[in-house]
């Protein structure tokens, strides 16, 4: 059962650490945009709303890797 949720965790991870690191890069280029079209109020306002996934899938990302070594320790233990 343990290794069930480590692989499932481990797939999570992977997953939420390409999302971040890819919502990242749109955050740059989307805000450097709006910092160059729109004025600073609306360039605020992008940056809010794009930044509220990113924050999402980083702490999904840093509570898998967190639950990684615990769960791999205990099946390690075990067998």
């Amino acid at each position: 059962m343990k290794k069930q949720i480590y692989d499932f965790l481990q797939k999570i991870f992977t997953v939420t650490i390409a999302v971040t690191f890819i919502l990242g890069f749109i955050l740059l280029a989307v805000q450097l945009f709006a910092l160059l079209t729109l004025n600073g109020a609306m360039a605020a306002a992008v940056y809010d709303i794009l930044i509220d996934p990113m924050c999402i899938f980083a702490a999904f990302t840093a509570i898998c890797g967190a639950l990684r070594p615990y769960l791999k320790e205990k099946d390690k233990g075990k067998s």
